[in-house]
C-alpha cells in the first residue's frame, strides 16, 4: 500500500493574499509545509490551480524537486484526483492545506497508525479538540474516486471530503500530545497575526523543517501561558462563546486625555484574540472601532455582534434595522454578524414581529446567526413568549439576575454588558450563576489582563 501527501494551495486567499509564498522558516510557506510532510519519505505533490497568478507557485517549487501538479481552481477534488491518478484503489491519500506549517511527517503517521488499528477507510485530525493548524485527513484513493464520480455539489468539490465523510464511517483523531484550547493555540496561517506568530515560532528553532510538530506547539503554549490568563468557554453556547467578550465603548482610551490612538485598540484587539476571546460587541455608532481593532492583522478572528438602538419611535423600524445591519457590516468589516440584540420595548411592541421577521431573514441567509434581546427594567418578555431569542443580555446595575435566571433556565445564552465596573464588581456578577457571559470595555492590556483573571 503505498502513501501520498496532496497538499492544495492558492495564492488567491480571500483574508491573506499570497500567503503561500510568505517566508516562514527561511523559506516560502508552501515549500515548508512540503518538506515538513516528506520529511521521513512520504510522497509529496502540490496541487495549486491553473490560474496565472499561481504560475508563481510552481516556479517556486520547480528547483526543489517538490512535484507540482495544476488545475481547476474551485474543483479542488478534480485536483486531487490528478494527483492521485498512477495509485491503486487501496492505496492512500493524505489531504493538507499549505497554509499549516506546523504540521508534519510524524503527525501524518500518527494518524494512519490509529487508522490501522480502527480499521477505518476515513480519517481526519478532530479541530474540534485539536488547534486549527494541526488538520490532517487520510483516506483511501478508492474512496476519493468514489467522490470524484458522484460529487456533484460544488461545495463538496471545492473542499473534497464533505461527500466522504457522509458516505463512510470516519475515526476522529487526537494525537497524544493535544495541547487542546483550539482557539487558544491556533497554529494556522490564515490572517496577518497568524502569519506573524507563526512565523515567530519557527524562529525559535535552528532546523525548521525537522523540528516535531509538538514541540513547536510546547514552544507556542509556553508563550501564550506567559502573557496571562486565558478566557474560558460557555458549555451551552450553540456556536463557540467565551465567559468574557469585548464591547469596544472604551477600548483604547486614553487614561490621560481620552483620545483613542489606534494602536491602543490594536493593542486590546491582539491579546483578546490571543487570549481566545471569542466575541466583541459593539453599537452600529461604533461599527469603525471594530474595523480598527480587527482590520486587516486580525480579520475574521472574532465574532461581531450588535447592540441596536430603540427602533419604536422611527419612521419605518423595519427598513431602520435592515439599515442599521447593513451599515455595520460595511463600516466594521464584518460579513456576518453573530447576535443582533433588539431593544426589549420594540419586540414588545406592535411593529416587534415585523423586526424579527427582518432578522430572522438575514439568520436564514447566513448573514445573523442569533437572534436576541437587551433587558430593561419592566420588560414582559418571557421564553415562552419570544421562542425566537436565543440570547438575552442586560446592562450591569439593572439588577435584572431574576429574569436572566428565567431565560437561562430555558437554555437561553445569558450575558450582561459591564462596560465601566471594575474586575471585582464583574467577577462578582458571573459567580451569580445565572450570567454565561459579561461583555467588559477595557481600555487597555492592563485592564484587560486584570478581568480575565477573575472571570
Amino acid at each position: 500500500m503505498r502513501t501520498r501527501v496532496v497538499i492544495q494551495s492558492r495564492l488567491s486567499s480571500s483574508r491573506l493574499p499570497g500567503k503561500a509564498l510568505m517566508t516562514v522558516g527561511g523559506m516560502p510557506l508552501i515549500e515548508l509545509v512540503a518538506r515538513r510532510a516528506s520529511r521521513t519519505g512520504f510522497g509529496v505533490v502540490v496541487a495549486t490551480s491553473v490560474e496565472s497568478y499561481d504560475d508563481r507557485i510552481a516556479a517556486q517549487l520547480e528547483p526543489t524537486g517538490i512535484r507540482v501538479i495544476r488545475g481547476s481552481l474551485d474543483d479542488v477534488l478534480s485536483r486531487f484526483l490528478t494527483a492521485t491518478s498512477d495509485m491503486d484503489d487501496r492505496d492512500r491519500v493524505v489531504r493538507l492545506t499549505g497554509d499549516n506549517p506546523v504540521t508534519d511527517a510524524a503527525l501524518v503517521q500518527e494518524l494512519m497508525d490509529a487508522m490501522d488499528e480502527s480499521g477505518r477507510e476515513y480519517g481526519r485530525v478532530d479541530i474540534d479538540v485539536v488547534p486549527e493548524g494541526l488538520g490532517v485527513e487520510v483516506f483511501s484513493v478508492g474512496m476519493l474516486r468514489r467522490a470524484g464520480r458522484e460529487a456533484t455539489d460544488a461545495y463538496d468539490r471545492e473542499h473534497v471530503t464533505p461527500w466522504i465523510r457522509r458516505h463512510t464511517d470516519e475515526l476522529l483523531f487526537a494525537p497524544q500530545r493535544n495541547p487542546g484550547y483550539p482557539a487558544v493555540y491556533r497554529a494556522t496561517v490564515d490572517c496577518l497575526h497568524d502569519f506573524t506568530r507563526v512565523a515567530r515560532l519557527f524562529d525559535g528553532f535552528a532546523d525548521p523543517v525537522d523540528v516535531h510538530w509538538a514541540d513547536l506547539m510546547d514552544s507556542l503554549v509556553g508563550q501564550v501561558k506567559s502573557l496571562g490568563p486565558i478566557a474560558k468557554e460557555v458549555p451551552k453556547a450553540s456556536r463557540r462563546l467565551t465567559s468574557l467578550i469585548l464591547s469596544v465603548t472604551n477600548i483604547g482610551l486614553s487614561e490621560s486625555d481620552a483620545t483613542r490612538p489606534g494602536w491602543g485598540i490594536r493593542e486590546v484587539f491582539t491579546r483578546a484574540v490571543e487570549a481566545g476571546i471569542s466575541d466583541v460587541i459593539s453599537t452600529p455608532e461604533d461599527a469603525l472601532i471594530v474595523a480598527a481593532g480587527l482590520l486587516p492583522m486580525l480579520n475574521k478572528r472574532m465574532g461581531v455582534s450588535l447592540v441596536l438602538p430603540p427602533l419604536r419611535d422611527e419612521e419605518a423600524p423595519a427598513d431602520h434595522l435592515r439599515y442599521l445591519i447593513e451599515k455595520t457590516r460595511a463600516e466594521g468589516g464584518a460579513s456576518g454578524i453573530r447576535t443582533v440584540l433588539l431593544d426589549c420595548s420594540d419586540v414588545e411592541c406592535g411593529d416587534g414581529q415585523g423586526l424579527l421577521d427582518v432578522l430572522q431573514a438575514y439568520r436564514e441567509r447566513g448573514i445573523v446567526s442569533e437572534l436576541g434581546i437587551m433587558l430593561a427594567p419592566g420588560c414582559e418578555l418571557t421564553p415562552d413568549s419570544a421562542p425566537l431569542i436565543d440570547v438575552v443580555a442586560a446592562r450591569m446595575g439593572d439588577d435584572l439576575t431574576g429574569p436572566l435566571g428565567e431565560w437561562s433556565a430555558a437554555g437561553r445564552v445569558t450575558m450582561v454588558l459591564a462596560e465601566h465596573e471594575d474586575p471585582y464588581e464583574v467577577g462578582t456578577v458571573m459567580r451569580s450563576g445565572v450570567i454565561d457571559a459579561v461583555a467588559v470595555s477595557p481600555r487597555n492590556v492592563r485592564e484587560l489582563t486584570s478581568l480575565l483573571a477573575v472571570v
